[in-house]
Formats: C-alpha cells, structure tokens, sequence
C-alpha cells in the first residue's frame, strides 16, 4: 500500500491491563511517529501513514499475545485528515521546560524567560521529538551534561531536528543530524531555521551515508532493535574520548546493549524516566 499524504493513522488503546513496559515496542518495530499517554489508562499511538491490514492484524496479534482477555473494543483505530494534526497537537503540545535551561515550545506560544534559558522552538508537523516523550527528555539532559564546546557532534535518528538544534545553541562546532524519513528530514531543516540555527549538515539514509570523520558526542534516541544494528557504525565514527549518548530502551534492553557495546566503550551512566532507559558510553 502507497503513503497517502493526506490521511494518517491513530490507535487509541486502554493499557490498564497491559505491560505498559513491553508496549511502546511494539508499537515503535510498527513504525509509530509517537505516543501520547492520555491517562493513567489510556494511550494514542500515531503512524504517520494509512495503517495497511497486514500490520493491524500483526499489531493485533502482538496485542492479543501480551494479554489474551484483552478486548477488541479496548482498541480503537482511526484514520485522520492530515490537515487535523496541527489542531490535535495544539491541544497537547503545551510550553515545556526539561532541566534547569532548556524550554521547548512550539511556534505558536510566546516565551518571555531568562536570558540564561535555552529556547527550542519545534514545529510539531509528522517528526518525532517534541520532549515530551521520556527518551527525548532523558537525551535532552544528558546532551546538556556531557557536550562542551566546539564537540563535533552526531544526531542519529533526528526527528524533528530537536537533538541538533539543542547541541548548535550549546555551542556545538560541526553539527551533522541524519534520519532516514525524508520527511523528518524536511521537518528538521523547517526547524532548524525557525531557531535561527544554520551550519547543521542534514542527511537523508542511514548511518552509512554519513561521513567517517570522528565525533566528540554521537546521539542515538532510536529503538533497541535498529541500536543493534548501527552500534558498530557508531562506535568507529566516536573520536577517541568521545561520548555516546543511547536512548529509545525499555529495561529490558539495557543489558542487551550493555553487552553489545563493552569489548569497544565503557558505560559511564545510566538514568531512567518511567519505564525507558537511556545509557551513556565512553571511548
């Protein structure tokens, strides 16, 4: 089934009988652009596409497989005119503030802060990444701990641009962010020049398309299944000291990756927020 640009797809789910650890999983291996936790019992899950039937039924049977008495009426699927999203997003997408400086807000709201605060403005649109996700939140603050100066800095995975547009304005020297959504791509640049922010180089594939030039900090906000894969194309593109910063892990993640990744870094912190993981890695 083609992409229709006019139409994408929501799913509302009641999780209160769900392991709400194991689900944004299998939610993301689905290709969900993001999750709104509503309530304490119900979740909205957004694709940024015209779910085809193959994957709701796959959805469904991972849904059912995790809990068998779940009901069909618990699930609620829709299909939503493109031209909605902005107007939904009005609704939630409210001034945050993460960290002692970084206020993330989107274009249409007016900040009046401390001069010492750091304004990102993010035009929601398709992209994942407003902060309000936990993993975006977890990377946030530690990209604010570990950069210093003039790093040369990898944004993988890029979404909305929000990773980059943070490392420039913390005075970041050569900033590359990559995504393999043109789409995210797009919205990232839009960003980009709504922070006033230029000199990030922006590219369209996966990592293998990046340059092998070494970087200070590498960000990887990404589920555990692609962390997988890209780890090795991570670690030789890391200058020697270098950061990497992983994000997008549930618990149960965290071992696995840890695992992966010690023959090559040694892992210097983990937090957590709810049940997602972030981890931080030194060369």
């Amino acid at each position: 089934m083609l992409k229709n640009p006019d139409y994408y797809s929501t799913i509302q789910i009641r999780v209160t009988d769900l392991d709400t650890e194991l689900l944004p999983e299998i939610f993301f291996q689905q290709g969900c652009s993001g999750i709104e936790e509503v309530n304490e019992n119900f979740w909205k899950i957004y694709f940024k596409d015209l779910l085809p039937n193959a994957r709701v039924e796959r959805l469904l049977s991972r849904l059912f497989a995790l809990n068998p008495s779940l009901h069909k009426e618990d699930i609620k699927i829709q299909r939503q005119m493109t031209r909605d999203w902005l107007a939904e997003w009005k609704e939630f997408f409210r001034p945050l503030k993460i960290g002692n400086h970084v206020w993330i807000y989107p274009p249409w709201e007016k900040m009046h802060t401390s001069e010492d605060d750091i304004h990102l403005i993010i035009d929601p649109q398709m992209a994942f990444g407003t902060g309000h996700h936990e993993t975006t939140r977890l990377m946030i603050e530690l990209t604010e701990l570990y950069l210093q100066p003039g790093d040369n800095v990898l944004d993988v995975g890029t979404g909305s641009g929000i990773l980059a547009i943070l490392a420039k304005k913390k005075g970041a020297g050569q900033v590359c962010a990559s995504d393999i959504d043109p789409e995210a791509i797009t919205n990232a640049r839009h960003n980009a020049m709504l922070n006033h922010v230029n000199q990030i180089e922006f590219i369209e594939g996966d990592v293998d398309k990046i340059p092998k030039y070494e970087h200070n900090l590498i960000l990887a906000n990404i589920n555990r299944q692609v962390l997988q894969r890209l780890l090795s194309d991570l670690v030789v593109r890391l200058c020697a000291k270098g950061t990497l910063i992983l994000s997008g892990l549930l618990e149960q993640d965290e071992s696995i990756i840890i695992k992966e990744i010690s023959s090559s870094l040694s892992l210097v912190e983990k937090r957590k927020l709810k049940e997602w993981r972030a981890l931080v890695f030194k060369n």
